[in-house]
């Protein structure tokens, strides 16, 4: 099967970027949203898990926060 095409939905793989803008903007919801999409196609971007945690902390969710600083330290 080599030379199959790949293919990568671009909105999801945008997602980080959008996440982070979100973010920026005090719209942490979407924020959680759009990193989240991102995630199920990237779901090894520790940079990613590190920022989801970083999100939930801010919302006092510690052990959801944990889980994504434990997911990432194993990507």
């Amino acid at each position: 099967m080599s030379g199959d095409i790949f293919f990568v939905p671009q909105k999801p793989v945008k997602g980080f970027l959008f996440a982070k803008l979100y973010f920026e903007a005090k719209e942490y919801e979407l924020a959680k949203r759009h990193v989240s999409e991102y995630l199920k196609v990237q779901e090894r971007d520790p940079k990613a898990h590190k920022f989801l945690g970083h999100l939930y902390e801010r919302e006092g969710e510690i052990n959801k926060a944990v889980g994504c600083y434990k997911v990432g330290r194993l990507c």
